[in-house]
């Protein structure tokens, strides 16, 4: 558990009891003897949580859960986002008010309320698939405006819900060259990275912003900053 060297919980991430108790004794078992879980299991990972999740937000979310059952939830792709835990102490509700006024259609965030796209008339609330497409859905025309409007004028993108770590120090350099797979950028400069477990497989994806020598910024995703973090203690 992040924070809690040594503690290791498995719970929190089924509701079949004994049917699902030994794969899943297998698999912490495994994450214990290797410090690396044999499958991507970050859907049962602690460290997706963070200080958003209130007792209030537990309570309604455990319950959505458990009614739900094996249902496939499709709150924007998360299993997170109970309309009914929703917002969360982060959320800024008089924001949130503004950009729904300009047709936001909201998905949920590590505690943050994200908007997707804007409703203007051009789709549904839904994300099915046009008829008669395959990849494209109905939101598919309003955030190609966006993207177009970005690239030919300016926008602005809210990024609270990524996380945002500072290292820095006389050996911050060669600290995070060995904890990376590609090479550092030069000050003035950035790039995309991952870091990876001593399997080779991907805990994070990360961009690097080098401000000055030893000075770095890293930008994550709001789902993986307490794994990134984690990693970068172990």
């Amino acid at each position: 558990r992040p924070g809690a060297p040594g503690l290791w919980l498995a719970c929190g991430f089924f509701i079949r009891g004994i049917a699902e108790a030994g794969g899943a004794g297998k698999f912490l078992a495994h994450w214990i003897r290797h410090n690396s879980p044999p499958y991507e299991l970050s859907e049962a990972d602690p460290a997706r949580f963070g200080a958003w999740t209130t007792r209030h937000y537990t309570m309604k979310q455990a319950r959505m859960v458990y009614g739900l059952g094996s249902q496939v939830l499709s709150s924007g792709g998360s299993a997170q986002g109970n309309p009914l835990a929703r917002p969360t102490n982060r959320a800024n509700i008089e924001l949130i008010k503004m950009l729904k006024s300009e047709g936001a259609e909201f998905n949920f965030k590590a505690g943050w309320e994200v908007p997707s796209w804007y409703n203007r008339g051009e789709g549904s609330h839904s994300a099915s698939p046009i008829k008669g497409g395959h990849n494209r859905c109905t939101w598919f025309d309003a955030v190609g405006k966006e993207c177009e409007a970005v690239r030919k004028r300016v926008g602005v993108i809210d990024l609270s819900s990524y996380g945002m770590l500072s290292i820095t120090g006389k050996d911050a350099t060669q600290q995070l060259d060995r904890l990376v797979p590609n090479t550092l950028p030069k000050p003035g400069h950035g790039c995309s990275t991952h870091f990876l477990d001593t399997f080779g497989k991907v805990i994070s994806e990360v961009k690097v912003v080098c401000f000055e020598e030893n000075q770095f910024g890293l930008i994550t995703d709001g789902l993986t900053d307490v794994r990134t973090l984690r990693w970068m203690n172990t």
